[in-house]
């Protein structure tokens, strides 16, 4: 077999015949682009050629994100497998002489009208570690939904407001589905980015200058948690709450100052990563993102497979396969 080049640069690039890559920071003229969901971190900066293999709704959300408009096309060579992370995220399954999973974020729990990520045969894998430390194990989703419902009625009825911070992507839409029973307000980009998702049953309203003057929900942006236009108006009726998969941190809602944190999260934790790797079988496990590291000893360690972190500008692995 050819030697294979894998790197971290323009994303993870793949050089094989081709040369293929996978959440680049630029689409190139020249190779094959893949985008694994419309989080901003995953998206483009710079775009060359307006063509990226990935789904529809991937890309119709990364046009209203980047303001720039990229056509989704296929390759014989790339199979588009559904992530579990957020509306329309992929993983792709590179079969070139080998074959070579890419996850991006992903997630083994079926919540919110998402099915679960399910685990394919491969010869290699290239597996994010957001959360691949042994600390990261998180709580059963109807768990942490019931605790969200609980505190924020128990809020509501005391006479409090409850404002969330989320993704506006992803986590803000799950939040809306959670709390539908109640009238549920969101800002404008939220509201923007829940247009184009299809089959959304739930109602809500975008938030205007004035708040409701009777306690209320609402839902902004995570970029929003330290906004003095938000901070401002946090007085004694008011409450604040995250939801994210970091909160498994008991301290972490402490270190933010929010009233709650709660540990709802797209993400596989550490056993859930650990598990779907054991049900790929692979050879090689490539780790990178967030606790590589970690991940790729506890791979080592547990499953006894070859498992490597991915270092930026890394730019060659022998014939590995």
């Amino acid at each position: 077999m050819n030697q294979i080049n894998i790197r971290v640069r323009n994303g993870i690039e793949i050089f094989l015949e081709a040369q293929y890559y996978f959440d680049p920071t630029e689409l190139r003229t020249a190779g094959i682009h893949c985008i694994s969901h419309a989080h901003f971190d995953h998206l483009p900066r710079k775009i060359r050629s307006a063509t990226a293999i990935c789904t529809d709704l991937t890309a119709s959300i990364a046009n209203v994100r980047l303001g720039k408009r990229i056509r989704p096309i296929t390759c014989s060579q790339i199979r588009i497998l559904n992530s579990g992370h957020v509306p329309g995220a992929s993983m792709f399954l590179l079969e070139n002489k080998r074959r070579i999973l890419y996850t991006g974020d992903f997630s083994t729990r079926a919540r919110f009208g998402l099915d679960a990520a399910i685990p394919i045969q491969t010869d290699a894998m290239i597996v994010e570690a957001t959360y691949g430390d042994p600390r990261f194990i998180f709580p059963k989703t109807e768990e942490i939904v019931s605790e969200i419902k609980d505190w924020t009625e128990d809020s509501i009825k005391r006479g409090f407001s409850v404002t969330f911070f989320a993704q506006p992507f992803g986590k803000a839409q799950e939040l809306m589905s959670i709390l539908s029973d109640h009238q549920i307000f969101v800002h404008k980009s939220i509201d923007n980015l829940t247009r184009l998702i299809p089959n959304i049953s739930f109602h809500y309203s975008m938030l205007s200058e004035n708040l409701p003057f009777e306690p209320s929900i609402q839902i902004y942006p995570m970029r929003y948690l330290n906004s003095p236009h938000v901070r401002n108006w946090k007085d004694d009726r008011s409450k604040t709450a995250v939801v994210t998969g970091m909160a498994v941190d008991e301290v972490f809602g402490k270190i933010i100052n929010v009233d709650r944190a709660f540990p709802l999260s797209d993400h596989a934790d550490f056993e859930e990563l650990i598990n779907f790797i054991d049900r790929c079988n692979p050879s090689l496990v490539l780790t990178y993102h967030g606790r590589s590291r970690i991940l790729s000893k506890a791979i080592k360690k547990i499953l006894d497979i070859d498992s490597r972190p991915l270092i930026k500008n890394q730019t060659t692995l022998q014939d590995f396969l």
